[in-house]
């Protein structure tokens, strides 16, 4: 996220604020508008503010600020004092050949003491009680961009006063253009944030649900096997459904479970722990043999990046058991000098890498062309959230390697710490 563009203020521009044409405390009040750009905290707040506080500073009977769309057409956004039905004319159509645009192109101020062309333009008078108002025009600007402009509506003779401090004017112009772009800013931070999340949850929900429920229409193809079979007991039917009750079940506090972790962005136990449940349940499920050797220390992650590592050992396995068919897995986590690794491998049936990797060089979606869903984009994806490098290997029926490193500077300091080992195959042997 860029830095915030600096907000400038009018009084900058006097140099003896005693011999300017307007009174000192319309001065006071245009140097305090600054308070109501910095505490605005959206668009509509920021523009409704200090509209009204730029009108009742400078003794306007009315104002206006129309904003640049993104087909830059210059339309009105914001409007106080004005003829209800002027604003709802306005807002219908854009600024185009007249003042306002003009005044905008050229990034000048500019001063209009007859508005007999907008007024036939519309249809209506600014201000209705006051036909025989002049307007000044200010660019709103931010750097040499223009935003937009800011129109105020004056008696003639106090046109006059403001018009003779175009720098002022200018001032003022900038420095709304400088708070437009802050909050346009925040609120371009605030969607990619709130996209971000969304793709997390999508990832989790493939991750653990979107599983499950391939675990339960295993069970039900094979109760649905031994319902048709006449070799089938009332004993075997029972025992298949209470599996699948069990499941139901697993398939509910997975749902929990997610919800709690996208919450609290944690695993909700030690990495260590998890990952041997994670493993006693593909075991369980997949009849594969599975074998995890753990070296890592503890607490060398924080909470986020220890949900990442175990979210790519599950897809890692969910691949191996959906795609690969695999009958042996390997899992380590071990360390070299400061850096941590992850290496996961199968005996699959394996795939190309290099078509996959290409695959998952275009722009994200929902499935990639393996019909692998959220699975190898999600591992890449938590990946660069690590700040790792991911390394797949594979080609068929030669298995797939995976090789997660994270260096040290994504590793916090745990020298000193000592490792809680999980090593479940004390004789580990070379990779499948």
């Amino acid at each position: 996220m860029s830095a915030a563009p600096e907000i400038l203020s009018p009084c900058a521009v006097f140099d003896d604020p005693s011999k300017a044409a307007i009174e000192g405390n319309q001065l006071d009040k245009i140097c305090a508008l600054g308070v109501q750009i910095s505490s605005a905290n959206t668009l509509d707040q920021l523009l409704n503010g200090y509209l009204y506080e730029l009108v009742q500073s400078t003794g306007a009977y009315g104002g206006a600020i129309r904003l640049y769309d993104q087909q830059t057409n210059l339309r009105l956004v914001e409007a106080y004092g004005l003829d209800s039905g002027f604003v709802d004319l306005e807002r219908r159509r854009p600024a185009e050949k007249c003042f306002c645009n003009a005044a905008a192109h050229q990034q000048q101020v500019r001063c209009n003491n007859d508005l007999q062309f907008c007024t036939r333009k519309v249809g209506r008078s600014p201000v209705t009680t006051h036909p025989g108002l002049a307007m000044l025009a200010v660019p709103i600007t931010e750097g040499s961009a223009t935003l937009g402009i800011f129109n105020l509506y004056f008696e003639r003779g106090q046109l006059d006063n403001w018009a003779a401090m175009p720098q002022v004017m200018l001032r003022l112009g900038q420095q709304l253009g400088g708070a437009i772009s802050r909050i346009r800013q925040q609120q371009q931070h605030q969607q990619s944030s709130i996209q971000q999340e969304r793709m997390l949850l999508a990832q989790e929900l493939h991750d653990t649900i979107v599983q499950e429920i391939a675990v339960l229409r295993l069970h039900i193809r094979q109760l649905e096997a031994n319902a048709t079979s006449k070799q089938a007991t009332i004993k075997q039917l029972r025992e298949r459904i209470e599996q699948l009750s069990g499941r139901i079940d697993s398939a509910n506090n997975q749902v929990r479970e997610v919800m709690q972790q996208f919450h609290s962005q944690a695993l909700g136990a030690e990495l260590d722990t998890a990952l041997k449940r994670l493993v006693n349940r593909f075991r369980r499920d997949s009849q594969i043999n599975i074998r995890l050797l753990n070296n890592w220390p503890t607490q060398a992650l924080e909470e986020r990046q220890e949900l990442h590592i175990h979210r790519i050992v599950e897809e890692a396995l969910t691949n191996a058991w959906h795609h690969g068919n695999a009958k042996n897995v390997l899992i380590v986590l071990a360390t070299e000098d400061t850096e941590l690794h992850l290496l996961i491998e199968d005996d699959g049936r394996g795939f190309h890498s290099t078509t996959a990797s290409a695959d998952n060089n275009t722009k994200a979606t929902a499935l990639d062309k393996g019909g692998r869903g959220f699975g190898l984009p999600g591992m890449r994806e938590r990946a660069r959230q690590l700040g790792a490098l991911l390394q797949i290997d594979s080609e068929p029926e030669q298995g797939t390697q995976i090789h997660l490193q994270l260096p040290a500077a994504q590793i916090r300091d745990w020298l000193g710490t000592g490792p809680a080992r999980t090593e479940e195959d004390h004789n580990a042997r070379t990779p499948c």
